[in-house]
């Protein structure tokens, strides 16, 4: 039995961050850590400042409403709302970002004008061509 390591998990000698930032000896899954680290001590105590502002315009002193008998309890958590958006977002954005096959595509084009449809299958067969699948 062999087992192979993700691309994500494999060390690099060197990695390039937006044309500037260079990384030597790293994996990949240390600099996305390193960036939902910076964003979880940075930005998300304002998840806090957020729900506060949402108490004081509806006059609400906490939000025991929501799950009645726990007092305060999602006042102590309020914060971690806005990291797990963060999370679900910068997961598919950065890390899944890549997993779509044809059928997937294929269901978004169903979504496009016939104009567009037109210009995504000229697009398509230029792609082809010029990767020397389809003979012009």
């Amino acid at each position: 039995m062999e087992c192979s390591r993700r691309s994500f998990f494999q060390k690099y000698d060197k990695i390039v961050v937006f044309h500037y930032f260079q990384f030597y000896h790293v994996v990949p899954a240390q600099l996305h850590a390193i960036v939902f680290a910076a964003f979880a001590s940075v930005v998300a105590p304002f998840g806090g400042f957020l729900a506060s502002a949402i108490k004081r315009a509806y006059h609400v002193k906490d939000f025991a409403g929501l799950l009645p008998g726990h007092g305060g309890i999602t006042d102590r958590v309020d914060c971690e709302f806005i990291t797990h958006l963060f999370l679900y977002v910068y997961l598919n954005a950065f890390i899944r970002g890549g997993d779509y096959d044809w059928q997937k595509a294929y269901s978004m084009s169903q979504l496009l004008t016939p104009q567009a449809k037109l210009a995504l299958f000229s697009a398509l067969k230029q792609s082809l061509i010029s990767d020397g699948i389809l003979s012009s």
